[in-house]
């Protein structure tokens, strides 16, 4: 397993700054990579090993949390430097990788260098999911080229569906769609400031959304999650309280969720930003609410929940580990209720969506509630409960012959 951190490197010199720099392991192989970025000993958390930024919104606190982001961003870039060169060969070549790693990006010719230099930026802005998200499909594309650049005039038609080919025998066909229009995205960002020439290279790759298997529960499933006894299970409660305080705010996103202030509730009215889309929603506070909030409020904290810790700037450590431990905790409470399907929290989210509809609520309403950017994805979170009511009804036909 490959590590990759971000180091401080106290200065000799009593009140200089230390210089930050990045660790590389890999098995016995270790390498340690320099950077121009120097900071104090007190801006820095040894336990932690991330940076301290002071609460005051002064030009170091700005500059500390951009500095954050743009180490974040090196660090994707480097694991997908590891990545690429481990698909290459049985042997790690740490050469190999020390020299894609510390390589000038050419950005205006090469498909992965400007990637990365979107990649980058999301991270400097703040869109840290969707620099991950660029990250996981620019990994899979450098697997399946296997060279360390990717030319724009190579990507035609012919080559992204030959990437296509090669996605099918890895995953699924939502998650290759996925990926492509992820990539398209990027290709047509590099083509709009003249680095490529359009010529449609995913015109014949598909990018569409096919229906997965049913997410959504009924609502008597919902009541037996409300109502199921974990006074002795801590951290079962907890994601049960969780999930249930999702499906009471229109299936808002864990992610959501976890970055939820105090402050974001005022005059009885719950508002936050939806970090996937950059929408305003607002969700009128209910006493379900207040009671789950109630239970997990910390003193001093600026959060609702107790998700992102002390010292974690960014969030995005503590957001991803809560994440993993609260879906881990519903798969328990799943089979505790004897369900066919293991909850997630995507399972809040879908079901409110599906018992909204099943109460006629317009699909407007239904959309404008959820915070999606088009009634289309709506639609795609209904699509099975209308194979349900279609089914229901032959039901009743067939039954009205006997």
């Amino acid at each position: 397993m490959a590590t990759f951190k971000i180091k401080f490197r106290q200065s000799k010199v009593n009140e200089s700054e230390g210089r930050i720099y990045y660790r590389f392991i890999y098995g016995r192989m270790m390498k340690q990579f320099k950077t121009n970025y120097t900071i104090s000993v007190n801006e820095w958390d040894t336990e932690q090993e991330a940076l301290i930024i002071p609460a005051d919104d002064g030009q170091r606190s700005t500059y500390l949390v951009e500095l954050q982001r743009r180490l974040l961003s090196e660090l994707a870039r480097m694991r997908s430097c590891f990545i690429f060169v481990k698909s290459q060969r049985k042997e790690f070549d740490l050469e190999l990788f020390v020299s894609i790693f510390t390589k000038k990006r050419q950005i205006k010719t090469d498909f992965f260098s400007f990637m990365q230099d979107i990649i980058e930026k999301q991270y400097i802005l703040g869109n840290i999911r969707m620099g991950e998200i660029y990250t996981t499909a620019l990994n899979s594309l450098m697997c399946f080229c296997g060279a360390a650049t990717l030319p724009f005039e190579k990507m035609n038609s012919d080559f992204i569906s030959l990437y296509e080919v090669y996605l099918k025998r890895k995953v699924s066909h939502n998650t290759s769609s996925f990926y492509m229009r992820n990539l398209r995205s990027v290709y047509n960002r590099a083509v709009d400031k003249g680095y490529a020439v359009q010529n449609n290279p995913f015109r014949k790759v598909y990018t569409g959304v096919e229906k997965t298997m049913k997410r959504a529960v009924n609502v008597k499933v919902i009541r037996k999650i409300r109502k199921l006894s974990l006074d002795d299970k801590p951290q079962l409660a907890f994601a049960r309280d969780i999930f249930m305080f999702s499906f009471y705010t229109r299936g808002m996103a864990f992610i959501d969720i976890a970055f939820l202030r105090k402050s974001d509730l005022f005059n009885g009215v719950l508002t936050y930003c939806r970090r996937k889309t950059g929408q305003r929603i607002m969700v009128k506070w209910e006493e379900c609410m207040n009671e789950i909030v109630k239970r997990y409020t910390v003193s001093g904290s600026l959060y609702m929940f107790p998700i992102i810790e002390a010292g974690d700037n960014i969030g995005w450590r503590s957001y991803r580990t809560a994440s993993a431990r609260i879906n881990k905790s519903l798969k328990l409470i799943s089979g505790m209720l004897h369900l066919e399907r293991p909850l997630t929290m995507y399972v809040a989210r879908h079901t409110w969506a599906t018992v909204a509809k099943s109460k006629n609520v317009p699909i407007s309403v239904i959309s404008d509630g959820m915070g999606h950017d088009s009634e289309r994805t709506t639609r795609i979170y209904l699509a099975m409960f209308d194979t349900v009511a279609v089914d229901r009804a032959n039901r009743k036909i067939i039954a009205s012959l006997q």
